[in-house]
């Protein structure tokens, strides 16, 4: 994530659940505005968190960071944007509050692409 950011100049971050162990990762991507484009039913799938219960997309979003939800593929993961709000609702206690922060999250991260910059 570091190269992406440092020499890509990205803005978005696709999955970036392994950003969890690395507190200077966290401090840069939260100062930067950097978002964490979270796909919860895929990153099970493919192991890159044990459960939805362990997904790091709660405890990120409650300390600031631009958390968004997201499909992934949706023909290998057969799921639906709602699909996914309800698993994490039911595996990690997502309220109409968390799901509210992750959309204004997911418009914020498609306008600073647009402009270069948070409106």
């Amino acid at each position: 994530m570091w190269e992406a950011i440092d020499v890509l100049g990205a803005h978005r971050i696709g999955h970036g659940v392994r950003c969890t162990s690395d507190t200077a990762l966290l401090n840069r991507l939260r100062a930067d505005d950097i978002a964490l484009e979270m796909c919860p039913t895929s990153n099970v799938q493919t192991g890159a968190v044990p459960s939805l219960a362990h997904h790091p997309a709660t405890p990120l979003l409650a300390e600031g960071l631009l958390v968004t939800i997201s499909t992934d593929t949706r023909t290998t993961s057969a799921t639906t944007l709602q699909r996914e709000f309800a698993s994490l609702q039911q595996a990690t206690g997502w309220t109409g509050q968390h799901e509210a922060l992750a959309q204004e999250n997911a418009a914020r991260a498609s306008f600073n692409h647009l402009s270069g910059q948070w409106g």
